[in-house]
């Protein structure tokens, strides 16, 4: 007997009408006389959609070959590569740079570098490049120089050198310069030297020494006897009609002067007046200094006052309220080295100018290198010096660089190898004996013993002759 067929998903259903069945293209014959018809109940197909004669007909979907059935056989599972997979198993796939991972199915394309912020040498890489071509010149600069600062001097007649203390230069890299300070007031004539010190520049032994010589002392004046030392810049500049040239002629006989009579060997001078002095104290800030007594505080005040009447190109100052350690400005400063009829006379007075300049340079010695420059343009309009511009730059530069010490101070003539006296009507000064305070004062500047000339020799007899003690 015949077994019924069973019907497979290629085979149409034999209660289909003939006018839906379709064709091996996907075709159905006939769909304009035929409206489609509703499935029955429990039918498992879709209607199919209504399409217009124009429109294309939709091709039949086909499925893989691994799920299709086969009579008999269980459709295998299909073999999807995209599903997930644990992160455990997954394996990142080998990238480079600007690309996308390589095997992936988009195609790989270069993308822009990431902008990364430069780091702080690349960006200033110029500026520091510069910076350290900058220092390295200055450091040769610096090092030329300090090589350098052994002075060549021999024995003048025109700066009154002996040929011992010419030699003695020679030896040491020790820069010494005669500083002089005037009376800069508007009513005098400005001829007088109120201030006399040796500014020496030791590089040998990193330190700046300042030594100050009473300006009554009695020494021999080249061309006009013996006298006080500070007729000597009078004697100088009394010839001489205009102003620089009365300064220039002063400073040199009063240089020829010291270097005669304490056998030293400076050739170069500076010249400043009492503006120079209070634009110095006012652009390091002021000095601190210890007024001992009430008196001491009155001639104090009495000089600010003289100084504000008399001193133009500053702002007038007031006076000084107590007594004990004061912060003194410009004007408060010089008037305070200007005191000389309080305590020891001419000796507590250049003890008080030494206090107020040996606070100015420690000051100025802190400062770098550009304020110092600002500094020394600031009070250059009030500087008068036989010196270039290459030397004093050259002396600065070398004092700069010694930071690490400090400053050190002498008096000459010592307060022991001293005696103060009148002769013919003035007051005087006179070493005890000159030969012993040249002997000090070359062991204070060279550090070491000196024998004196025979000049200086002859000179200390004379005054010896003339004040026996």
């Amino acid at each position: 007997m015949d077994q019924p067929r069973k019907r497979t998903s290629r085979q149409v259903r034999s209660d289909q009408p003939a006018s839906s069945r379709t064709t091996g293209t996907g075709r159905r014959q006939n769909a304009a006389q035929t409206p489609p018809q509703r499935p029955a109940a429990g039918d498992y197909r879709r209607p199919a959609p209504r399409r217009t004669n124009d429109a294309p007909a939709r091709r039949k979907r086909q499925r893989p070959a691994s799920s299709r059935t086969v009579s008999g056989q269980r459709p295998r599972p299909p073999q999807n590569t995209s599903r997930p997979v644990s992160a455990q198993s997954r394996r990142p796939l080998p990238r480079r740079d600007g690309q996308r991972p390589l095997g992936s199915r988009r195609p790989s394309r270069k993308l822009p570098p990431a902008k990364r912020r430069p780091s702080f040498l690349k960006a200033h890489r110029r500026g520091l490049l510069t910076f350290l071509l900058i220092l390295v010149a200055l450091l040769g600069v610096g090092y030329f120089l300090l090589t350098r600062t052994k002075p060549l001097v021999f024995a003048s007649d025109k700066y009154g050198i002996s040929a011992e203390a010419a030699a003695q230069a020679r030896r040491h890299r020790i820069r010494n310069v005669l500083l002089l300070g005037t009376d800069g007031r508007n009513n005098v004539d400005g001829s007088r030297s109120d201030t006399l010190m040796i500014l020496s520049g030791d590089f040998e032994h990193k330190s700046l020494k300042i030594s100050s010589i009473l300006r009554d002392s009695y020494v021999s004046i080249p061309g006009h006897g013996y006298g006080k030392l500070n007729a000597a810049y009078s004697y100088g500049s009394a010839d001489s009609a205009a102003d620089d040239q009365k300064i220039e002629n002063g400073a040199a006989l009063a240089l020829k002067t010291v270097n005669r009579n304490f056998d030293t060997a400076m050739t170069d001078y500076v010249v400043v007046d009492f503006s120079c002095v209070i634009k110095m104290v006012d652009a390091v800030g002021g000095v601190k200094v210890d007024i001992k007594s009430e008196a001491e505080r009155e001639s104090l005040n009495a000089n600010v006052g003289d100084i504000n009447a008399n001193v133009s190109g500053h702002a007038a100052s007031g006076p000084v309220r107590g007594i004990g350690t004061q912060k003194l400005n410009g004007v408060q400063a010089l008037a305070y080295a200007r005191i000389r009829h309080v305590g020891n006379g001419d000796f507590e007075r250049t003890q008080r100018q030494r206090a107020v300049l040996n606070q100015v340079f420690a000051k100025a010695k802190k400062l770098s290198l550009i304020k110092q420059y600002k500094l020394y343009k600031a009070i250059k309009p009030y500087i008068h010096t036989s010196m270039s511009g290459r030397e004093i730059f050259k002396y600065l530069f070398n004092v700069a660089l010694i930071r690490g010490a400090g400053i050190k101070q002498q008096q000459i003539p010592d307060s022991n190898l001293t005696s103060v006296g009148m002769l013919r009507g003035v007051s005087y000064v006179f070493p005890k004996t000159l030969e012993n305070n040249i002997i000090a004062l070359h062991n204070f500047i060279y550090e070491e013993d000196y024998t004196p000339s025979d000049t200086a020799t002859g000179i200390s007899t004379h005054i010896q002759n003339v004040w026996p003690y």
